[in-house]
């Protein structure tokens, strides 16, 4: 991606649907029910930004009954790692970050 947004600054929009959050990747043929509510869209300027806001509203959401997480299941408790615990999906926001694709900080606009 940094390839790609290299001549871009300032020139590009980020958005993430925050729905149907499936435990695997929806790229799957098969995949189970979603682990939590329907949140919502999110935009940013900010590719690592839009990410790590991404991953907070999915973790500070109460799990969704009947989905195949058994553990992290509380608003606050990492969803991600409950499903995948052996997975450390931080580390591609650490390292995008440190190649200066762009912030894990930002603050979050509700419309």
């Amino acid at each position: 991606m940094m390839g790609v947004l290299k001549n871009k600054k300032g020139r590009t929009l980020f958005l993430n649907f925050i729905t149907d959050v499936s435990p695997e990747c929806d790229c799957l043929a098969h995949n189970d029910a979603p682990i939590v509510r329907n949140i919502g869209i999110v935009a940013s300027k900010d590719p690592v930004a839009i990410d790590q806001a991404s991953v907070d509203l999915v973790n500070n959401e109460q799990a969704l009954p009947g989905s195949c997480l058994e553990k992290n299941k509380k608003p606050g408790e990492d969803k991600f790692r409950g499903i995948h615990p052996k997975v450390d999906w931080t580390i591609q926001l650490e390292y995008a970050e440190s190649i200066g694709l762009g912030s894990r900080g930002y603050d979050l606009v509700k419309i």
